[in-house]
């Protein structure tokens, strides 16, 4: 089946490690020109797919645009050509499988799942049906060829299939085909590889090999024909990265098998006939000419040229990949299963078969599946570790990965379990993934090729801070003075937050004002959504970060919900239940999908509210709504009784579009000691949005310093408001990866740089007429005693006109770049003064008030002066010389009150004036930089104080218990 040379591969554990070391340093140094997309991320997905490196798509494109391809099917020139390079790309992969072309013929297909399915197309045109025998680890594309056998079973051990081949009969009544991966694409386990073998003892028996994900890593050998599988599938996308295609490689002696496929495509036959009769010759040639139905995606399979090439040249040979990857996954392994909390409690679950070990690439391919959990060993939901995940851009698989036999054997789940989770509401890749206090996926994480060391230390680094305790000194040990005190009179409401729209900005309701509160929690909270107009789900902000721009805010004395966001014209809903008393809503029942839940709700068909959405996110959407009086059959529960998070586990309570539970709650005192381990590691800290909570809780702002309490949360089973029980622990750590903030607090710097660029840009301009400027203002040579009517000062008059009349000549094309970047700066203040805050309203204010100031000089004296030195024309009537002002104005005649002199006076005094009020812009942004600066300085000293006074407060206590 699949053979891997054990002496090539893997050679002793020093020499390992010494070659490990150097081939990672290698990879390393390629990454950053081969791999540009992973300098500020990290991959590690590779079993979904791996990367595609800088030199495959340049020779791609060199290859594309040096060859003239046409349709394989034609007899031209170019077609004739494709056709070569076609068949000679076919014998390059075949090669690199180790397959004899004598032997074995190989099919392009899209993917490894089309391959599958021109397996099954051979089986199931059989009058006699077939019997369909596959390994509880396979994938779900070969789970579901289960559907069209007329016998079928899943063996859930290695065992049952040895037994099953064992009491086997050769004259079994039809064909069996048996299916299994070679490796699991869920936690890497390897089969055993005398499957095959031992089948081809029986003439019925058929193997289909799912080598996808074994092949992308791992050296697929078919070079010993008996004993190779009948039918082997591989993705040879996960192998290159690019292109994305899969092939079929069938053993010659079983291609009788198709000659029942009933269909054919374009190019798969020799002859066909339509009038009056029903006849059709297929292709006598290799398979592949007749099971590669229509035209060949010959452009992609070029791309493959260009793949083997690179991955020869980058990687060296398959096998060294097979070690790399193989020395990550068991560095990853036993480095998480030595990660502890502070109480001593594991922090992960890791799910590897008992015959499965990381030190024989026999068993174990280069996958770690885990889950993690809490100090108090709760699980922690896959969901969250995703999104946590893509804060820091790390990509991994969460979930069931496609797998369900590995996945139900890893988490002992029995069939009932998985029919009640999916009642329940359970989706693959739902939000919801611990269900009965149990998870109901995975956290996959798998390396290719590019994989290095770093990958996992930044990985490690993710899960230290975010998830392993190490405050937690006993279990459920709860502090003594949090006992103490009363929480009642501890802890009050801070801030309290609606959101009406599902993933858009929140609306805080105002002080001393009462809110409504409902089973589904706040009054008017999450009761509309944003639905896509063609699949009709919910948007979030995951999927479109700029929802957090939409701003709702209610309007009670109109009875309206007003909608605005950027470059957007506001937009009113009604409040009403029954809006149709404001005029034609435009509404009509209809199901929408949230967090993979059907729901009935009413969505908005106007025009205007689809255009207004439309345009705020860039994807064709409207608005939906989910009222409380929805009592219909697609009306939402919390899951938090099936999570373990609630006692009363008999009636879950409604909610409407909120993920998880009616009301959301942060803790102050927990969120700022999040921002100091943030801060300590050199981040900025987290402002409460980023939870999108409903309540923010504090401490009493009386208690001393040194006395908060964080993460006190852990230990409460709940929070009684009024007569409504909160069912959820309140949120530990951000949840979302964007929010309000997010999405716009990278404006202030790019707006900064807006008013800083344009400034500098105009000084220069400026600072370049000061040599000129100068001598006209302040500078007074002394009288020629040869010329004494020659004013001394005329040559440098002469000077500046000359260099005035110069720029004025420049060409349209400066002026128009200097305007723009004037205008540039406006905008830049316009940003930043959009919705101001206390500390930048002075400093940008006056800013602003300087910078208009210099962009009225410039327009009413600079440019004014510009056109008249370029024209000559100082005054209407000039004045002769030795004549005065006073004699005009004696004689009533119109005069020069601003003769050439004075004019070109007050060009230069303009000018200096207007470099000096933009230097003054400069020192307020300076000056506001500073202030920011100071008081991040502050708060940090405060902090380190604080921290201070708490471990001499520990001190002391450890002093009086001993």
């Amino acid at each position: 089946m699949v053979e891997i040379t054990g002496t090539l591969l893997f050679p002793s554990e020093g020499e390992m490690a010494g070659q490990f070391d150097e081939y990672d340093c290698y990879i390393e140094s390629l990454r950053k020109d081969e791999y540009p997309m992973l300098e500020n991320g990290i991959y590690l997905d590779h079993a979904g797919t791996t990367l595609y490196s800088k030199t495959l798509m340049d020779n791609f494109h060199a290859e594309m645009m040096a060859s003239l391809m046409g349709n394989p099917h034609s007899s031209s020139p170019a077609s004739q050509k494709s056709t070569q390079l076609v068949e000679n790309i076919r014998a390059e992969l075949l090669q690199f499988f180790n397959a004899d072309p004598e032997h074995f013929d190989l099919v392009f297909t899209s993917n490894a799942t089309a391959a599958i399915k021109l397996v099954m197309e051979a089986f199931r045109t059989r009058d006699e049906g077939f019997f369909f025998g596959y390994h509880v680890d396979s994938h779900t594309s070969l789970v579901g060829l289960r559907e069209v056998a007329s016998e079928q079973r899943c063996f859930e051990t290695d065992d049952q299939v040895y037994q099953w081949l064992a009491e086997n009969r050769d004259d079994y009544h039809q064909k069996q085909l048996l299916a299994f991966p070679a490796q699991s694409n869920l936690n890497g386990r390897r089969l055993p590889r005398d499957l095959c073998k031992i089948s081809k003892k029986f003439r019925t028996v058929y193997t289909l090999l799912d080598a996808a994900a074994f092949a992308s890593t791992s050296v697929l050998d078919l070079e010993d024909h008996d004993v190779a599988p009948d039918f082997t599938v591989v993705s040879l996308t996960k192998i290159f990265g690019f292109p994305d295609l899969g092939a079929l490689i069938v053993r010659k002696e079983v291609t009788h098998l198709f000659q029942n496929c009933r269909y054919f495509g374009g190019g798969t036959v020799d002859m066909v006939v339509c009038l009056k009769e029903q006849w059709h010759a297929p292709k006598s040639g290799p398979l592949h000419e007749r099971l590669e139905d229509g035209t060949l995606p010959i452009h992609s399979i070029m791309a493959l040229k260009s793949a083997l090439q690179a991955h020869r040249k980058l990687f060296r040979s398959q096998m060294q990949v097979a070690r790399h990857t193989m020395f990550l996954a068991k560095m990853l392994y036993e480095r998480i299963s030595q990660m502890k909390h502070g109480n001593g409690t594991p922090v992960c679950s890791v799910y590897k078969h008992v015959t499965s070990t990381y030190d024989d690439h026999h068993t174990q391919g280069p996958i770690v599946a885990f889950n993690l959990r809490d100090s108090r060993s709760n699980w922690i939901s896959n969901a969250e570790v995703e999104k946590l995940a893509s804060v820091k851009n790390i990509s991994i698989r969460t979930g069931g990965c496609c797998n369900p036999g590995g996945l139900a054997s890893a988490l002992q789940l029995q069939p009932w379990e998985m029919r009640e989770n999916f009642s329940a509401g359970y989706r693959c890749g739902g939000e919801n993934d611990v269900w009965n206090g149990r998870p109901t996926g995975v956290i996959r994480v798998s390396f290719g090729a590019m994989s290095t060391k770093s990958d996992i230390e930044e990985f490690i680094q993710f899960i230290d801070e975010f998830f392993v305790d190490k405050t937690i000194e006993k279990l459920n040990a709860p502090s003594q003075e949090l006992l103490a005190d009363p929480l009642e009179q501890r802890f009050h409401v801070e801030s309290l937050t609606v959101y009406p729209i599902k993933s858009c900005a929140g609306w805080q309701v105002p002080e001393n004002t009462s809110w409504d509160i409902a089973p589904e929690g706040l009054a008017w909270d999450r009761e509309w959504c944003v639905v896509h107009q063609a699949s009709g789900k919910a948007l979030s902000q995951k999927q479109i970060p700029a929802m957090a721009l939409i701003r709702p805010m209610f309007n009670f004395k109109t009875g309206m919900l007003q909608i605005t966001a950027p470059e957007c014209v506001s937009l009113i809903v009604p409040l009403s239940k029954d809006p149709s008393q404001f005029g034609n809503p435009h509404l009509t029942s209809g199901t929408t999908n949230v967090c993979g839940e059907p729901v009935k709700a009413q969505i908005y068909k106007s025009s205007v509210v689809a255009d207004f959405f439309t345009k705020a996110l860039g994807v064709p959407c409207t608005l939906a709504r989910f009222p409380a009086s929805t009592f219909t059959s697609s009306t939402r529960h919390s899951k938090l009784h099936l999570q373990g998070l609630r006692q009363d586990t008999n009636a879950p309570l409604p909610i409407l579009l909120s993920n998880e539970s009616p009301i959301l709650t942060i803790s102050r005192s927990s969120l700022n000691r999040l921002n100091e381990q943030i801060k300590l590691r050199g981040g900025k800290a987290v402002h409460p949005s980023v939870f999108r909570a409903n309540i923010v809780l504090s401490e009493s702002p009386f208690l001393p310093p040194g006395h908060e309490q964080p993460w006190a949360e852990d230990n409460w089973q709940g929070i009684l408001i009024s007569s409504f029980e909160k069912p959820t622990s309140l949120i530990k750590a951000p949840v979302k990866s964007v929010s309000e903030m997010a999405a716009a607090k990278g404006t202030s710097p790019f707006a900064t740089f807006l008013i800083i660029g344009p400034t500098c840009f105009f000084l220069g301009i400026l600072f370049a007429l000061f040599p000129y400027d100068y001598n006209v203002l302040w500078t007074a040579p002394p009288v020629d005693p040869a010329n004494p009517l020659v004013d001394p000062r005329e040559s440098y008059f002469l000077l500046q006109e000359n260099h005035l009349k110069f720029l004025h000549a420049s060409p349209p094309l400066i002026s128009r770049i200097l305007h723009i970047v004037i205008g540039t700066g406006l905008l830049g203040f316009i940003m930043k003064l959009y919705k101001p805050s206390e500390a930048n309203m002075l400093f940008d204010g006056a800013s602003l008030a300087l910078y208009m100031c210099g962009i009225t000089v410039y327009i009413a004296n600079i440019v004014k002066g510009l056109r008249m030195v370029t024209a000559g024309q100082y005054g209407a009537s000039p004045l002769q010389p030795g004549e005065k002002i006073t004699d005009k104005l004696m004689d009533g005649t119109d005069a020069e009150y601003v003769g050439r002199e004075d004019s070109l006076r007050v060009m230069a005094a303009s000018n200096t004036i207007c470099a000096l009020v933009l230097v003054g812009v400069l020192v307020l942004q300076a000056g506001e930089w500073y202030a920011q600066r100071k008081e991040a300085q502050e708060i940090e000293e405060m902090d380190k104080v604080r921290d201070e006074k708490r471990k001499e407060k520990a001190k002391e206590s450890g002093k009086k218990k001993q």
